[in-house]
């Protein structure tokens, strides 16, 4: 059989805690504690946002439909179904799905004789799976799940002859769990066989009583492993077998006339590292156990640091499709494999209406097109792909305008915000992304600009104070008119006036990521390259200044030949800068640290012993150290240090639970993040003296955020949450108070 991939190559946008008892509900404190804060009207969404999107193509009379994830300006997340007329234009507002509380998950798959809809919602802190069937695609019927996964959150489906298999990963037990619905009688438990480590579900398909699922496991070991479990006996027994090729990463499955299909990519070497490549396997019941790989390596993939990639497969007869995604290409193709397994290739449009991101997509036999559901900060979308071109066919949501509190603290409860303005014409769109210093004075969030000399587009911005309350403010973005990532930068004397600085690279690519006053001056570090696109490696990089305001790069600071990057400095107790970012070693990235010696730099790899990711440094005074602060097995983790390369552990989260960035305030630790318990997730506020022993404030929020802030105002901290309803904000008074009392 002959498989065709109609493809397009698109840019890529693409401890101990002594207050958490794990079968307790999460405590709850006075709402006096937290005191609102009015957010203006430039930082709430101006437009709805869609995510989590899927699509089911027509069958038997039924039309398509495309399913999604929508929050309204100030909203929250809610489950909706659109109507897609013959020529794919939105046929009337989209159906809102009756469901609970805010939708976390949403996934869809359809035949002709039946549709489901599953998912996952969040009420008052706890997290419930669901699952929704249709005959005709409009009128929707709740199916009852099994009492054992009814905590699981279902995030994949697969449909077949009217048969559903829908999983989740059960975030206690670690293990892959769903429901099989048969054509008729009770919906009957799942559950795959256990793993090592911490399970997420990459695809799942199925065909008659044939199930396919794809596993990545991730030990906090080496490379995550993909395990696809199959099943020939409706769930009742699995057959597990690892997936070949190196580091695999799986977008998506489907079943064929015949076997099944898996999308995604392998690790292939690029100019400064590992990167990723487009691959494809197929698997049929008279193979065996056997997976045969399919590598689309590109013919010019080594020569550059570009990535690409397969998005999860569509079905139609014969047929296979997928978009094919890379990091800033813009070409397309027509891939085929045909019968002997040669890999022909026909050129096609580069014009994907304006978007640069790839999506879910159907194959239609009938018409030889694809239709693609696109979703992201463009906006969303359905296109087709015809001919050679794509065009859009009907637009669900528009580009998005949004704004985040950052980590960067602008002094005395002022906090930094990025925003994104859109501006579109026709089908295309343009986006920049401009930083802000907000004071939290009074009762509401205000622009203070000022004294704020930065540019209004400035890609991001850092700014770090010195103990004599001098300033240096960084920022970085590209420099109108220039093919360049560039960097500006001022300083100012306490009580003085800003000045620029000078000294930094007037072409390539530089950024600038985290800055700190040091013994003698200053330290910025980021990442530099002689050119701003992927042909050019980047390198992590250092910059001192004595006065603030004229900086030399540090030729003594090195990640070594590969792709690297410095993103946090902090300073050790004898006051060495202590600096945390990634380096290549072998045929892998992982987190590395470089002390500031009077000779120069020393780098080392910080978790060749076990595997975690870095998520910054949390700064020590008087007699406490400076903090690694890492997730790993699940957790957030606090290490100590006095050498920037040994590590004792602190505190840490228990299983599930989450730090954001941990912050001193009036010398408490603080930090937003997540509790759970007994199937209860809340958004909090963590608060400790020591580190060590840590306590919670439930924030009053309707929606889970997904971003959390604290920024020190003397004894007070402001805290914000962002999430897809836009940004909440609260001041807490007197927090030493606050933990002493807890």
């Amino acid at each position: 059989m002959a498989r065709a991939f109609a493809t397009v190559l698109a840019g890529a946008l693409v401890v101990t805690l002594a207050a958490c008892i794990p079968d307790a509900e999460p405590e709850r404190r006075a709402p006096a504690a937290f005191a609102a804060i009015d957010v203006p009207p430039e930082l709430a969404p101006q437009e709805a946002v869609v995510d989590q999107v899927g699509i089911v193509p027509a069958a038997s009379g039924l039309p398509w439909i495309v399913s999604g994830v929508r929050t309204g300006p100030g909203g929250v997340p809610e489950g909706v179904v659109w109507t897609l007329g013959e020529s794919g234009a939105v046929a009337g507002e989209p159906a809102v799905l009756d469901l609970p509380g805010v939708v976390r998950d949403l996934a869809v798959a359809g035949g002709a004789a039946r549709t489901v809809l599953v998912g996952s919602t969040w009420q008052g802190g706890r997290t419930s799976g669901f699952l929704l069937t249709s005959a005709d695609r409009a009128d929707w019927v709740p199916v009852g799940l099994p009492p054992e996964i009814e905590g699981v959150p279902l995030t994949h489906v697969a449909e077949t002859g009217g048969s559903v298999v829908a999983l989740g990963v059960d975030p206690d037990a670690r293990v892959v769990r769903g429901v099989l619905v048969p054509p008729s009688g009770d919906p009957v438990p799942l559950a795959l066989p256990e793993g090592e480590g911490r399970p997420t579900i990459q695809g799942v398909a199925g065909r008659e009583a044939m199930s396919v699922v794809a596993v990545s496991w991730d030990d906090e070991v080496g490379d995550d492993v993909v395990v696809t479990y199959r099943s020939a006996d409706s769930g009742t027994t699995w057959t597990a077998s690892e997936l070949p090729g190196d580091a695999p990463r799986v977008a998506g499955a489907a079943a064929t006339a015949t076997g099944f299909v898996l999308t995604g990519s392998v690790r292939e070497p690029g100019l400064g590292g590992p990167v990723s490549d487009a691959a494809a396997w197929y698997w049929e019941p008279s193979d065996g156990d056997a997976w045969e790989y399919l590598d689309l390596r590109r013919d010019d993939a080594g020569t550059d640091d570009q990535s690409t990639g397969l998005s999860a497969p569509a079905v139609g007869g014969d047929d296979l499709a997928a978009v094919y995604w890379g990091d800033e290409l813009s070409a397309s193709s027509l891939v085929i494999e045909d019968e002997s397994g040669d890999i022909l290739s026909q050129g096609m449009s580069d014009d994907n209406g304006g978007i640069g991101f790839g999506g879910p997509s159907a194959w239609d036999p009938d018409e030889r097109a694809v239709r693609a559901v696109l979703a992201g900060d463009g906006g969303a979308y359905v296109t087709e792909l015809r001919d050679g071109r794509w065009r859009r066919l009907a637009t669900l949501a528009t580009p998005r305008r949004w704004f985040r509190p950052t980590e960067v603290d602008a002094g005395d409860g002022a906090l930094v915000v990025r925003r994104a303005e859109v501006s579109t014409a026709g089908d295309g769109w343009r986006r920049w992304v401009s930083s802000a210093v907000y004071t939290a004075g009074g009762r509401g969030l205000a622009e203070r600009s000022v004294d704020a000399p930065w540019t209004g587009e400035d890609l991001a911005l850092v700014r770090a104070a010195a103990s004599d309350g001098s300033e240096v403010t960084i920022t970085f973005g590209w420099e109108e008119g220039e093919d360049a990532v560039t960097v500006r930068s001022w300083f100012r004397p306490a009580g003085g006036e800003w000045a620029e600085g000078s000294g930094w690279p007037s072409s390539g690519h530089a950024e600038i990521h985290d800055v700190r006053a040091v013994d003698g001056g200053w330290v910025a570090v980021g990442v530099r390259a002689d050119s701003p696109e992927g042909a050019s490696v980047r390198h992590a990089a250092a910059w001192r200044s004595e006065d603030g305001l004229v900086w030399t790069l540090d030729e003594g600071f090195e990640g070594g030949d590969g792709r690297s990057s410095a993103r946090h400095v902090c300073l050790l107790a004898d006051g060495r800068p202590w600096v945390l970012g990634t380096v290549v070693d072998g045929d892998r990235e992982v987190d590395a640290s470089w002390v500031g010696e009077s000779t120069g730099w020393e780098r080392a790899v910080i978790d060749a012993e076990e595997a975690f990711e870095v998520d910054g440094c949390v700064q020590g005074d008087g007699d406490a150290r400076p903090l690694l602060q890492v997730q790993v097995d699940g957790r957030t983790e606090l290490r100590g240090t006095t050498d920037g390369t040994t590590f004792e552990l602190v505190g840490a989260t228990g299983r599930g639970e989450t730090f954001g960035r941990v912050v001193r305030v009036d010398g408490t630790y603080a930090a937003v993040g997540t509790v759970v318990a007994t199937g209860v997730e809340r958004s909090v506020l963590w608060l400790s003296a020591d580190a060590e022993e840590w306590q919670h404030l439930v924030l009053p929020t309707p929606e889970p955020g997904d971003q959390g802030t604290v920024h020190p105002d003397g004894s007070d901290a402001v805290v914000t949450l962002a999430g897809e309803g836009g940004v909440r904000a609260w001041r807490v008074s007197d927090v030493a108070q606050l933990v002493d009392a807890g």
